[in-house]
């Protein structure tokens, strides 16, 4: 009998034990798409599944007239990479109403919406517990050529809060995901601010008066150099001659 693990949390009274398998309709890997130039049906790769999110910019189009036998995303959907030294592993909800396929090296779990929520599922994946899980139980192969074994996955037994429980803690989870991403904006806005300002003041420079000053074309100002337009009192000198060492 195979040792199996349950997630180390401290459940409540009404939290029951079920392998992966009972709280999933469907847990299959898609198959090889074949890509066309057009189509209303993208192929879900590797690529669309990020540390955060479902990101469909990376689906390819999947020939439409080629729709036997593959299999088709719905929403609430859970998504687990399967396949790849730093890809394999990654999940994320599936919330598209758009058309897709999944391809091959992509598992598909299905919620039953009795049993499970599909963004609680995708954070227990997620969580140490559901990494180390999958980095010792379900993958095989080394290298670039790493593989999740399905059969290993299907053996995970979980402790399962109800649904009700399991929504109220995807939301909270949300939450917090939509504050990372606001964050995570605003630092990448202030990252271009700041290449601007870099650039201008590697240009231009400061006056007397503390500001930048004004644009190149104050020819009073401003000097054409071999390094282009630069303030009037800058010099343009080796490296070799401001540095002690290269």
């Amino acid at each position: 009998m195979p040792t199996r693990f349950i997630i180390p949390v401290v459940a409540g009274g009404d939290w029951s034990s079920a392998r992966l398998d009972e709280l999933c309709s469907v847990i299959s890997r898609g198959t090889a798409p074949r890509y066309a130039e057009r189509s209303s049906v993208r192929a879900i790769g590797q690529r669309c599944i990020t540390n955060s999110d479902f990101d469909s910019t990376y689906a390819r189009p999947h020939d439409d007239n080629v729709m036997a036998g593959v299999l088709k995303p719905a929403i609430g959907d859970v998504l687990l990479n399967s396949t790849g030294t730093g890809t394999i592993g990654r999940s994320c909800t599936f919330t598209s109403p758009e058309r897709f396929i999944v391809d091959g090296h992509v598992t598909l779990l299905r919620p039953r919406p009795t049993r499970v929520d599909g963004r609680w599922l995708t954070a227990v994946l997620r969580s140490g517990w559901g990494q180390r899980y999958l980095e010792t139980r379900c993958y095989s192969g080394s290298t670039n050529q790493v593989e999740l074994s399905r059969s290993k996955l299907t053996e995970a037994r979980l402790r399962v809060p109800t649904v009700i429980e399991q929504r109220r803690i995807a939301s909270v989870l949300d939450t917090v995901d939509d504050a990372i991403r606001r964050t995570e904006q605003l630092l990448a806005k202030l990252a271009r601010v700041k290449q601007g300002l870099l650039h201008e003041l590697l240009t231009r420079g400061i006056d007397d008066t503390g500001r930048i000053r004004q644009h190149i074309r104050d020819s009073a100002h401003f000097a054409h150099t071999s390094l282009g337009p630069l303030p009037a009192t800058w010099r343009v000198q080796r490296c070799e001659d401001v540095c002690r060492e290269i």
